[in-house]
């Protein structure tokens, strides 16, 4: 079984914040797509594929950007679009703009819960916090979130979806093998990849022990690695091959990931 895979950070979107976090593409962005096109065909080519399998993130820039890449390439090849929301972005919640905010415009609350978020993941190791919360058990510890109408994922939901879509990937390669799998969505899942592929060879090896809960936090720990590996994705648009090798000769501990989470309901 083939296991690389075709990668591609999402084209450019208008501007995120006035849409909610689902913005559609700029117009400019299109003259992109005969380049990513070009880059997947020729991976298709060199693999010995004999078609190609798009799956895309739900959200509006990446599915406009798999959608105008799978006609730039069905001239050339079988080509499938798959949409599948356990690719999206991190579900930052819905907040409230200012009434007087503008296109561009800085929005300082946004910038505070990523600064939370990532506060209460990397330090204090608290995977069950919700995007955008103001709130820590009850207390208040963010007083300049209160603008959020509905917080986002936590740590274990967003790191549990991606490890159930990597398991119906693992299958669905396995049974269909002549194909070119690529995948289009956004920059934190490519890397996550890419953290996922250093930490599976240290558990593997036993480098590392597996916490069952914590595979979503020692992910974090290979983000410098998975950068190197990724340089490919820095921009939109940018396409690149990753080898799910390791992911997918490990992928007992996906599995036993989800049993565990499963366990103390967390919503996949």
């Amino acid at each position: 079984m083939l296991t690389e895979v075709s990668y591609t950070r999402h084209l450019e979107d208008e501007d995120n914040l006035h849409y909610q976090n689902d913005a559609p593409l700029r117009i400019e962005e299109y003259k992109k797509v005969p380049v990513i096109a070009k880059n997947i065909l020729e991976e298709k080519r060199k693999s010995g594929s004999t078609e190609i399998v798009l799956i895309s993130s739900v959200k509006r820039r990446a599915l406009q950007t798999a959608e105008f890449v799978a006609d730039a390439v069905a001239t050339n090849s079988t080509v499938e679009i798959q949409k599948d929301p356990r690719i999206r972005e991190i579900d930052q919640g819905k907040y409230n703009l200012p009434l007087e905010y503008k296109p561009g415009d800085h929005f300082q609350p946004l910038q505070v819960a990523w600064l939370a978020y990532i506060e209460q993941v990397s330090k204090y190791y608290n995977l069950t916090y919700r995007f955008g919360s103001p709130f820590v058990n009850g207390e208040l510890i963010y007083p300049n979130l209160q603008c959020w109408e509905r917080y986002g994922e936590c740590q274990l939901e967003f790191a549990g979806r991606y490890y159930d879509f990597l398991l119906d990937l693992q299958s669905q390669m396995d049974r269909k093998q002549t194909a070119l799998y690529a995948i289009v969505t956004h920059q934190a899942l490519v890397v996550r990849t890419g953290e996922l592929t250093f930490l599976m060879d240290d558990l593997n090896k036993g480098r590392v022990d597996y916490q069952p809960g914590k595979l979503g936090l020692q992910e974090w720990g290979y983000l410098g690695s998975a950068e190197s590996l990724c340089v490919d994705f820095a921009d939109h648009g940018g396409t690149g091959m990753l080898n799910l090798n390791a992911i997918f000769e490990n992928d007992h501990f996906l599995a036993e990931e989800l049993r565990y989470l499963a366990s103390i309901n967390i919503d996949i």
